[in-house]
């Protein structure tokens, strides 16, 4: 059964408007749901930043043309290099007013959140949000929950360090949501102390029985604390007894290494409780979050509304179902323009009828395969 909407939000630009909130979105045709608003985000885009006008102009697009997803692959792809100018991809109001802070702008054009992402490969990558985008976001993000019983997520932990994207993005969306929201306190230097917080927090109400945590990371540097080295410690099988979903963010639950989301089973039988549920999803810094998983873990839906998705050939072509390519993101803000952004990730396509009921597409076996350096120094694990 799925839940209503979890929290609803309208997207607008110009005249166009989409409740991204909305669970019945992901069970409706793209084309009818989403290619308007698509549309007047893209002419917005063209009469209000001039960094896109002139790419635009250059590649003899013109707004007025976007009748068909196939003409918006008509817009040149921005690859991660011409994303490095931290202003040039906001509308030219929000540049020039940005020196005195926007304080004269309405509370839904204001800059809520700033992530700079990639400082470890010396090419940063600046993002801003507005309110009204972080709004988008939340909605969007709140919407990968709607095939679970909200008694499942009532309380949640939130492992993600608080100063990267996830963290942020996790903490504002299920507290906006409902959920009574903890996050790892930010003295803790070990998983036996997480674990400890983890245990003695919300117990008069039951302890927590909501987990987002990165999976593991893949190299040497650690930057917090992961599921695998929780389920390490956990000898007395707390987090099997009480966890009812566990949120992720790195496609890794099923390394043969790890075997995470098995072992969290295995410690769910231990303790005779149902399996807990697992939501890995994509995204990024500059952008949001792109997908994430159903009940039957086969794969990322996309999450359209205030992000569209594309996975592209090297001739810039859209894959076929079950094509791989190099992903790009288009992220629908009112601050920093990602059109047609290469994030970095490769995936596999997949559009073939999902037993859950969306009918937005899925990704599968996403991969780091540009910055690769910064997995080696610790980032990008989830």
């Amino acid at each position: 059964m799925r839940n209503p909407a979890i929290y609803s939000y309208v997207v607008r630009f110009g005249d166009e408007a989409l409740d991204v909130g909305q669970p019945d979105l992901d069970r409706k045709p793209l084309v009818d749901a989403f290619l308007p608003l698509l549309r007047a985000y893209v002419t917005d885009t063209f009469n209000r930043c001039t960094f896109h006008r002139e790419r635009m102009q250059n590649a003899g697009f013109a707004p007025h043309s976007l009748q068909t997803f196939v003409d918006f692959e008509r817009i040149p792809v921005m690859s991660s290099d011409s994303a490095t100018a931290e202003f040039a991809l906001l509308t030219d109001e929000h540049r020039l007013a940005a020196q005195d802070g926007l304080l004269d702008m309405p509370v839904a054009n204001r800059m809520a959140k700033k992530f700079t992402t990639s400082g470890t490969t010396g090419r940063p990558k600046v993002s801003y949000y507005t309110q009204a985008d972080w709004d988008g976001t939340i909605a969007g993000t709140a919407r990968m929950l709607a095939h679970i019983p909200r008694e499942n997520y009532s309380r949640f932990f939130n492992c993600f360090h608080n100063g990267h994207t996830a963290g942020k993005v996790w903490e504002d969306s299920f507290s906006r949501v409902g959920c009574m929201v903890e996050n790892r306190h930010f003295s803790l230097q070990t998983e036996e102390e997480v674990l400890q917080q983890i245990k003695s927090g919300m117990r008069e109400k039951g302890g927590f029985n909501f987990l987002a945590v990165p999976p593991y990371f893949p190299g040497g540097v650690r930057k917090g604390f992961t599921l695998n080295g929780l389920l390490e410690i956990d000898l007395d099988n707390y987090l099997g007894s009480h966890i009812r979903v566990i949120l992720t963010a790195a496609n890794w639950l099923d390394d043969p290494a790890y075997r995470l989301r098995q072992r969290m089973w295995d410690a769910n039988a231990a303790a005779g409780t149902p399996k807990t549920q697992f939501v890995d999803c994509f995204g990024c810094s500059e952008v949001g979050t792109v997908a994430g998983e159903c009940e039957y873990n086969n794969g990322v839906h996309l999450l359209p509304g205030v992000i569209y998705t594309e996975v592209v050939r090297a001739d810039g072509s859209h894959v076929a179902n079950g094509g791989r390519g190099k992903v790009l993101v288009t992220g629908l803000k009112h601050g920093s323009r990602y059109l047609r952004y290469m994030v970095g990730d490769e995936a596999t396509f997949v559009s073939d009828p999902c037993p859950c009921g969306r009918t937005t597409p899925r990704l599968v076996h996403v991969e780091r395969v540009v910055d690769q350096e910064r997995l080696s120094r610790g980032c990008a694990a989830g």
